[in-house]
């Protein structure tokens, strides 16, 4: 049991850290605007809105990435075939993705692909690796 929590621990962060670099990765390729104020929903929003599909293509990649990493982490460090691990993770990561999808503007299909990215890609990542 400790294994699998410890397992869930180090996936999540795992996925924030791929999340958080594929941001900076996609600010650094699109910077915002001078004198963006970060704390502003609505000057975030219009920033969000004004991307090119590819900057957000970059964001949806770091989530997928990130969960499959997760969920390969969970399996690597929990040794265990059970799903409820990567599962709890996943819908943490789901949770944490519906919170940012949710609090500034984004495309309609970029919002739906998120969701759908979460939960399968991180128990696919738990199921990539076999016992032989």
């Amino acid at each position: 049991m400790l294994k699998k929590i410890i397992g869930v621990i180090i996936g999540i962060v795992a996925a924030v850290l791929i999340s958080m670099g594929a941001e900076y990765l996609q600010k650094a390729l699109y910077p915002p605007p001078a004198g963006l104020d970060p704390a502003d929903p609505h000057a975030v929003s219009a920033y969000t809105v004004s991307l090119p599909v590819n900057a957000l293509l970059i964001l949806l990649a770091g989530w997928f990435l990130g969960s499959f990493v997760c969920g390969l982490l969970i399996r690597l460090v929990a040794r265990s075939r059970d799903i409820t691990a990567p599962f709890l993770a996943g819908l943490f990561l789901l949770c944490a993705g519906i919170v940012d999808l949710f609090s500034v503007l984004y495309p309609t299909w970029f919002i739906i692909s998120g969701m759908f990215i979460f939960i399968p890609i991180t128990l696919l990542g738990h199921a990539i690796i076999r016992r032989r």
